[in-house]
């Protein structure tokens, strides 16, 4: 039942071009959306995250209680390296 929806992600992540990470090493400050879109990555890879903990996120312009993220710790690390 999942199986459509995991191809469809790594159908997403296989789309990620080289200019797209160069835009977003230039970020200073990751929006919350792309720091939940990398934890997503590091889920469908089976890759490291933080402890759950609850934090609050921006999204579509408001403020919503979610889970911290693994950004700063492990995502921004797949801005380099064999993903790539």
């Amino acid at each position: 039942m999942a199986l459509p929806y995991l191809k469809k992600a790594e159908g997403a992540v296989g789309s990620i071009k080289q200019a797209d990470i160069t835009e977003l090493k230039q970020i200073r400050q990751a929006k919350d959306i792309v720091r939940i879109i990398f934890d997503t990555v590091n889920i469908l890879f089976m890759r490291e995250l933080v402890p759950v903990s609850p934090r609050q996120v921006e999204l579509a312009r408001a403020q919503h209680q979610f889970i911290s993220d693994s950004y700063d710790e492990y995502g921004s690390k797949n801005l380099t390296g064999p993903l790539l």
